[in-house]
Order: C-alpha cells, then sequence, then structure tokens
C-alpha cells in the first residue's frame, strides 16, 4: 500500500503527524556525491533548458548551505528561466527562488515562489514536476512553522508518487 494510505489510515492530526511528516521531505540534493554534483556542474552547459533548469535546482539545494558564492551563482543561471514558456522549465526557476527566499528567512516571499512554482508544474501536466513542487513547498512551510499547510502538500506530493511510482522520486519524498 502507498504511505499515503497507510498515513490516512493512522488516523493522526497534524499537529501529531508534522514531525513525521519532517522525514518525508524532499531535498535533490540529499545523498549527492561530490563527483555527482561535479559532473553536472561540467556537463551544465550541454543540457536542453528542460534538463538544465532541473539540474540548476539540484545544484541550488546542494549549495544553499554549504556555499553561499556559488548558491548565488546558481540562482543568477536560472533566472532567464523564470519567463520561460516551457512550464516545467519555469517550476525549477520558481522553485530556485523560493529556496533563496527560504534560505534568507523571507518565509512569505518564499511560499509564494512555491505556490507559483506548483502552478507552473500544474500547468506542464508532470506528475513528477508537481510532487517535487508540493514536497519543496512542504519543506519549506514546516521550517515556517505551518505544520498543517505543510502536511496537506507532502501528503499531495506522496499521491502523486503513489498515482505513478517513480522510485528514485519516490525514496527521496519518502527519506
Amino acid at each position: 500500500k502507498g504511505i499515503a494510505t497507510v498515513i490516512a489510515r493512522l488516523g493522526l492530526t497534524c499537529a501529531q503527524l508534522a514531525p513525521v511528516a519532517a522525514m518525508f521531505i524532499c531535498c535533490p540534493a540529499w545523498g549527492q556525491s561530490d563527483k555527482l554534483i561535479d559532473s553536472v556542474e561540467r556537463h551544465l552547459g550541454s543540457y536542453p533548458n528542460d534538463r538544465k533548469a532541473a539540474a540548476l535546482y539540484t545544484l541550488a539545494t546542494y549549495y544553499r548551505r554549504s556555499d553561499p558564492a556559488k548558491f548565488s551563482g546558481v540562482r543568477a543561471q536560472s533566472r532567464v528561466f523564470l519567463k520561460d514558456e516551457d512550464p516545467a522549465v519555469r517550476t525549477y526557476a520558481e522553485m530556485i527562488e523560493g529556496v533563496y527566499f527560504e534560505a534568507r528567512g523571507s518565509f512569505d516571499s518564499a511560499e509564494y515562489q512555491f505556490i507559483r512554482a506548483k502552478e507552473s508544474a500544474r500547468d506542464a501536466k508532470d506528475d513528477k514536476i508537481v510532487a517535487i513542487a508540493c514536497a519543496s513547498l512542504g519543506r519549506m512551510l514546516i521550517a515556517a512553522g505551518k505544520a498543517g499547510q505543510a502536511v496537506s502538500n507532502l501528503m499531495e506530493g506522496l499521491k502523486l508518487i503513489d498515482k505513478k511510482p517513480d522510485i528514485d522520486l519516490g525514496i527521496r519524498l519518502r527519506v
């Protein structure tokens, strides 16, 4: 059975579930080796826009705490994608903006960017990207102290993954 079904059957309230939900946060950079990050950086220029935007998001989440200068560079590269016609590309650029504002403690601005990202992901009609946007928004909402909204978004992402399994993303959402 899917994790969303199991959690729903536990009958926990949002307040009881919030600490548990913190364990189910999507962070694409968790577990990324330095070799993988180096490889992504080396090949970034050869990627098409959709892969490049996703790669920049991975780099942004990796560098947000470990290297602020590189994080700023990644953010600068991604800003050109904020007006891209492809909603999937825009989604990643908006999530990078959300990560930026979250790192600065500007949770209202971060929430706004992550909500825009979630809307762009829905426009892209790609459940995987919607799940990533939901998980990213949920993670930020936990940091902002909005446990109920966080759980709702995390559960939405988990349900999408249960509906259309993606092993890699499913592991990242559940770990």
